[in-house]
C-alpha cells in the first residue's frame, strides 16, 4: 500500500516506493558479482546464505510477473511481501559476514534526492506504481475493501517529488486491452487510445512542459503499451 497521510511528504512516500520498486532488477544485476566475492572469501556460512538469497530472489522475480497481471491474487501479493522480508533478512545477515557484499548492498540504496540530483535540468522522470489501495468500512459491520490502484511520481531536478493519483487500474487495463486489440486504429469517441491518454498521460503532462526528455518507469498494467504511441503530441 502507499501511505497518503497528510503529514507525509511526497518525497518520503517515494522513498518508500524506491525501497520496493526495482529491487528485483537491481538484485539480479548484482548477484553474479556478489557471488564471486562471497566464494572468494570462502566462508561456508556466507556461501550458504548466498545460496538461500539467490533462490529467494529467483522465486521473487518469478512471482512478481504474476502480480503485475490483472489476475494477480491477494494471496500472491502476500507471498511477495513474505519473500521480500526474507530477502531483506538474508541480505542483512550476509552483509554482516562479507564486506564486499555489504558495500554492494549499500550501493543499491537510492533516495529520491539522489535520483533527482543526477537528472539533467531538462529531464523529467515519471515513476509509476501499481498497488493495493485499502479503504476502511463505512460502518462497524462493513468490511475493508481493496482495489488495484495506480500512482505516478514526478521527479525533477531541484524540485520536490509530486505524487499523482491516477485512479483505479481496472478502467486503465480495459482501455489497454481495447487499444491492443485494434492497434490504435479506432476513431472518434470509441478511440481507446484517446481514452488511455485521458486516464494516464493527461494527468501527468503538465509536469513535463519544460522538459526535452521524459523518462517513463512503468509498473503493472501500464507496462503493456508503448507510451509514445498514444494519440496527440
Amino acid at each position: 500500500t502507499v501511505a497518503t497521510a497528510a503529514h507525509t511528504s511526497h518525497d518520503e512516500i517515494y522513498g518508500e516506493v524506491l525501497a520496493w520498486k526495482g529491487a528485483v532488477t537491481i538484485r539480479q544485476q548484482t548477484m553474479r558479482r556478489l557471488r564471486r566475492a562471497v566464494e572468494k572469501e570462502g566462508k561456508p556460512e556466507a556461501i550458504k546464505l548466498y545460496h538461500d538469497l539467490d533462490q529467494a530472489t529467483r522465486r521473487l522475480a518469478t512471482l512478481s510477473q504474476g502480480a503485475s497481471s490483472p489476475s494477480g491474487s491477494a494471496n500472491l501479493r502476500q507471498e511477495l511481501e513474505r519473500l521480500s522480508a526474507k530477502i531483506e533478512q538474508l541480505e542483512r545477515d550476509l552483509a554482516g559476514l562479507n564486506s564486499e557484499f555489504r558495500k554492494g548492498r549499500e550501493q543499491q540504496q537510492r533516495t529520491a534526492a539522489a535520483i533527482a540530483r543526477v537528472l539533467p535540468a531538462d529531464t523529467v522522470l515519471i515513476d509509476l506504481l501499481e498497488f493495493d489501495r485499502r479503504s476502511l468500512p463505512g460502518s462497524e459491520k462493513g468490511k475493508p475493501t481493496s482495489a488495484r490502484w495506480l500512482a505516478g511520481f514526478v521527479v525533477r531536478k531541484d524540485k520536490p517529488v509530486v505524487m499523482i493519483d491516477l485512479g483505479p487500474v481496472k478502467p486503465i487495463t480495459q482501455a489497454i486491452d481495447a487499444w491492443r486489440r485494434t492497434f490504435g486504429r479506432q476513431t472518434g469517441e470509441d478511440d481507446s487510445g484517446i481514452l488511455l491518454r485521458r486516464l494516464v498521460w493527461d494527468k501527468l503532462v503538465k509536469y513535463t512542459q519544460e522538459a526535452r526528455t521524459v523518462l517513463i518507469s512503468p509498473d503493472g498494467a501500464v507496462a503493456r503499451f508503448p507510451w509514445p504511441a498514444l494519440p496527440g503530441s
